[in-house]
């Protein structure tokens, strides 16, 4: 069944996210590549990708398509970007700020609608419609979200990973597990206090669930869209 910026397609018996590939045979990571009528697309591992997994999860608004101008801030590049590349095609622009710049050009080798920034004047410097971040540190957190505020249009949209506190104090399995669903929120709430100062909040969304039943996507984030005032 296709959607307005990615498919979910049959492989086998499972029904998988993908996106077409934009330049044939590409990948980041190994990522599966299948051809159906004459097309190219690459499968989209929510295990791999937290963006795969907020909408495994009941992403309902996806402010990412053709020709969509993107600031891209992160601690870890993963499959996310590739995909966001093939949503956006040749007329969209991803703007990558990277807090680990290890490999990043060989990474991105043959993605000309990736640009990578060096220094935080270049990210301010840009005007996008979405900002997507995924930094783990707090004082990164912050510094990021003082740049979007620079960076993104009026009524853009921030997509933000928020990682919870990892410690759990239960040795009980059930019991455990509720802790760990419950850990750190009180971090994750202030957070999203700060965020609501200049952005609407529209979604939030608990990676650390899985409702296809076969273990957390990503057991410790939090995904959240927002809108900029």
């Amino acid at each position: 069944m296709e959607q307005k910026n990615f498919f979910r397609i049959k492989i086998g018996h499972r029904e998988e996210l993908a996106t077409q590939n934009l330049i044939k045979g590409s990948s980041i990571f190994g990522e599966k590549i299948i051809s159906k009528n004459n097309v190219e697309y690459v499968e989209w591992d929510p295990y791999k990708s937290k963006l795969a997994a907020s909408i495994r999860n009941g992403l309902q608004i996806f402010p990412i398509v053709k020709k969509t101008n993107i600031l891209y801030i992160t601690s870890e590049i993963e499959s996310t970007i590739l995909h966001i590349s093939n949503i956006i095609e040749e007329n969209g622009r991803i703007f990558l700020y990277s807090y680990n710049n290890e490999n990043l050009e060989k990474i991105i080798s043959d993605r000309n609608n990736i640009t990578i920034l060096n220094d935080a004047d270049e990210v301010q410097s840009k005007k996008v419609d979405v900002i997507y971040m995924d930094v783990n540190n707090d004082n990164e957190v912050e510094k990021a979200i003082n740049h979007s505020k620079r960076s993104l249009k009026k009524t853009g949209f921030l997509m933000i990973i928020l990682k919870k506190d990892e410690r759990i104090n239960s040795s009980d399995n059930a019991v455990g597990w509720l802790a760990e669903q419950r850990s750190g929120l009180d971090k994750i709430r202030s957070k999203i206090k700060q965020i609501k100062i200049d952005f609407d909040m529209l979604q939030e969304i608990n990676l650390g669930i899985n409702y296809l039943g076969i273990g957390p996507f990503h057991k410790n984030y939090i995904f959240a869209v927002c809108r900029y005032r």
